[in-house]
C-alpha cells in the first residue's frame, strides 16, 4: 500500500510535526508495513526534531505514483493562502515585506497565483485540492480533522473553490463545532472529529518524575506586548511551584522562542527554566508531565488533553481556533480571553482536572474516522 501524509510539516512548529507522526504510528499499527511518502510546501528534513524528509507539492501532484491514499494530516489548512504559508518557511525579512507589498498593491489573487507558480502548482490554496490536481489520480482523498480559523474571512473566490475541493474528497473531518457547521451547511458534509494528534498518549508513554512544575508557552505576535504583566504574574506562580518555559512553535508566524528568551531573561529566577530542547517527543514529554498548561498553542492544549493535564488558554479573544477547539471538547480548560491567568492558573494547579472517560470517548471517534477513512 502507498500513502501520501501532505501538511505543513516542513516548519519547526510542534503541531505541524505531530500531524505526520500520529497518522504513521496509526498506519503502521493497525496495517503494518505500508509505503509511506510526505509531502510539504518545500523539501525539508526534519528529522533531528522528531519530524521527516517532505518532498513539494508539486512532487506529489506530478508524481508518477497512484496513491491508495492521499491525507491532508490536519491543521488549519482551509483558510491557509499560498503566499501566507511561503511567508512562514522562509527566513528572509525583505521577502517577506516584498509579498506583503505585491498583495497591497497588486491584489490577492496576482500574490497568491504569483506563489503558486513559484512552487509550481495549480491549486489556489496549497493544501486544499481535489483528484483532478494530480497526473495519476489517487484511489482516495482523505481531509483528516482539518481546520480553517480563517474561513469566514476569505475571499469569495477562494472559498467557493475549497468549498468545491472538499466537496470532491472521498471523506472529509472538521476539528471544531463552528467550523463544522458552516461547512456542513455550505453543502460540504463531513465529520465532526477531535484532532488527531489527541491519541498520542495510546502510542507514546512518558515516566513520572517526582518534579512538580507548569508549562508556560505564548505565541510572540500575541504575548509581546505584554511582557512585563506576564513576566510578574509567572513571578508570582513560581512562589507556588516551578515554571517551565516551553517553545513549541518556532517558525515565522509563531516564533515562541524569541518571546521566551526574552521572559527567561527579564525575570532571572531559579525556579523559571527555559526549555531547550527542540524535539517533538521531548516537548510531548515536559507538557504530559506537568500540572498545568498556559499558553496559546492549540496542540500545548491537545497534548496537555491526551495526558489529563489542566489547560489555561491564554489571548483565546485572537487565538480563535483555540478557543473553539475547546468549546467543542474540552469543557474543563479555562479560556482566558487576554493574558490575565494568575488566579485561573492557580486553581488549576491544585484542583484542576480532566474527565478520563471524556478523553477516551474522543480517542474512540477519532480511531472510528481513520478507520473508516484509511484501513
Amino acid at each position: 500500500m502507498k500513502v501520501a501524509i501532505v501538511g505543513a510539516f516542513d516548519r519547526h512548529n510542534y503541531g505541524d510535526i505531530l500531524f505526520p507522526l500520529i497518522l504513521t504510528k496509526f498506519i503502521e499499527n493497525n496495517i503494518g508495513n505500508v509505503d509511506i511518502d510526505y509531502y510539504s510546501l518545500t523539501e525539508s528534513d526534519l528529522e533531528y526534531c522528531g519530524g521527516y524528509k517532505t518532498n513539494t507539492l508539486s512532487m506529489l501532484f506530478n508524481s508518477e505514483c497512484i496513491y491508495d491514499h492521499v491525507i491532508i494530516a490536519g491543521g488549519d489548512v482551509l483558510s491557509s493562502y499560498w503566499y501566507v504559508m511561503d511567508t512562514h518557511v522562509t527566513t528572509s525579512n525583505y521577502y517577506v515585506y516584498f509579498l506583503k507589498l505585491i498583495k497591497k498593491t497588486l491584489g490577492l489573487k496576482v500574490v497568491n497565483n504569483l506563489v503558486s507558480n513559484k512552487y509550481n502548482c495549480s491549486s489556489q490554496l496549497p493544501y486544499v485540492f481535489d483528484k483532478s490536481h494530480f497526473n495519476n489520480t489517487p484511489k482516495n482523498l482523505v481531509f483528516n480533522c482539518v481546520g480553517g480559523s480563517g474561513v469566514s474571512q476569505l475571499d469569495d473566490y477562494y472559498y467557493h473553490y475549497m468549498t468545491n475541493s472538499l466537496k470532491f474528497s472521498d471523506s472529509v473531518s472538521y476539528r471544531d463545532e463552528k467550523l463544522h457547521q458552516k461547512l456542513n451547511s455550505d453543502g460540504v458534509i463531513g465529520d465532526l472529529i477531535p484532532d488527531s494528534a489527541l491519541i498520542m498518549s495510546d502510542y507514546f508513554e512518558f515516566k513520572k518524575t517526582e518534579e512538580e512544575y507548569i508549562v508556560f508557552q505564548a505565541g510572540l505576535h500575541y504575548a509581546i506586548k505584554d511582557l512585563d504583566f506576564i513576566c510578574e504574574q509567572l513571578k508570582l506562580l513560581s512562589q507556588h511551584i516551578n515554571i517551565k518555559l516551553v517553545p513549541i512553535g518556532k517558525a515565522t508566524g509563531h516564533e515562541d522562542h524569541i518571546l521566551l528568551g526574552k521572559i527567561h531573561e527579564k525575570i532571572g529566577c531559579e525556579s523559571i527554566e527555559l526549555f531547550k530542547n527542540d524535539h517533538v517527543l521531548e516537548i510531548m514529554k515536559v507538557i504530559s508531565g506537568s500540572k498545568c498548561y498556559i499558553g496559546t498553542s492549540l496542540h500545548g492544549a491537545i497534548t496537555s488533553m491526551s495526558y489529563s493535564v489542566p489547560v489555561c488558554a491564554i489571548y483565546t479573544s485572537e487565538v480563535k481556533k483555540l478557543k473553539e477547539y475547546n468549546k467543542t471538547w474540552n469543557k474543563y480548560a479555562k479560556n482566558i480571553p487576554t493574558s490575565d491567568f494568575y488566579d485561573e492558573a492557580l486553581n488549576l494547579i491544585s484542583s484542576g482536572t480532566i474527565s478520563s472517560e471524556l478523553i477516551a470517548e474522543q480517542k474512540k471517534r477519532i480511531n472510528h474516522f481513520l478507520e473508516n477513512s484509511i484501513l
